[in-house]
C-alpha cells in the first residue's frame, strides 16, 4: 500500500517535471559577429597616475549590435608581483564600425607589462 503511494508520487513528480521541460525555450538575444582592435595612442604622466589613452576600433556587419569589450592591463606592482586590471565598455553599433577612446589611469610606481583588448560579447538588437 505504501509502495503504491510512493510509486504514484514519483510518477506524478516526473510527469510534472517533463511538462515543465517541454515548454517553449526561453529565447535570448541572438549572438552576432564583431571584432575589436586597439592601439595605444597617448601616454601622459600626471602627479598620481599615468593616463594611457587607447583608440579602440569596433566593427560589425550586423544591422544593429550591442558590442561589449574589455581592456586587460597587466601591471608590475613589485619585483615579484603583477596584477591584471579589467576595464569594460560597450557600444551600440549599426552597420559598420566606430572608434572609441578608452582611457586608463595606472597609479604611478607601477610598470605596464602588457595590455590587450578583447571582445567580451555581442548581441543583435532591433534595427
Amino acid at each position: 500500500m505504501v509502495t503504491n503511494r510512493i510509486v504514484l508520487a514519483l510518477t506524478t513528480s516526473i510527469s510534472a517535471l517533463a511538462m515543465v521541460g517541454a515548454g517553449s525555450p526561453v529565447t535570448a538575444a541572438p549572438h552576432c559577429n564583431a571584432s575589436v582592435h586597439a592601439e595605444l595612442s597617448h601616454v601622459e604622466r600626471k602627479d598620481l597616475v599615468t593616463t594611457h589613452t587607447y583608440a579602440v576600433e569596433v566593427t560589425t556587419l550586423e544591422p544593429c549590435a550591442k558590442i561589449r569589450f574589455a581592456l586587460y592591463t597587466t601591471e608590475r606592482i613589485s619585483k615579484t608581483k603583477v596584477t591584471v586590471v579589467k576595464t569594460a565598455d560597450e557600444v551600440l553599433l549599426r552597420d559598420g564600425s566606430t572608434a572609441r577612446i578608452l582611457n586608463y589611469d595606472m597609479p604611478n610606481g607601477r610598470k605596464m607589462v602588457r595590455w590587450e583588448v578583447k571582445l567580451t560579447g555581442c548581441d543583435r538588437c532591433e534595427p
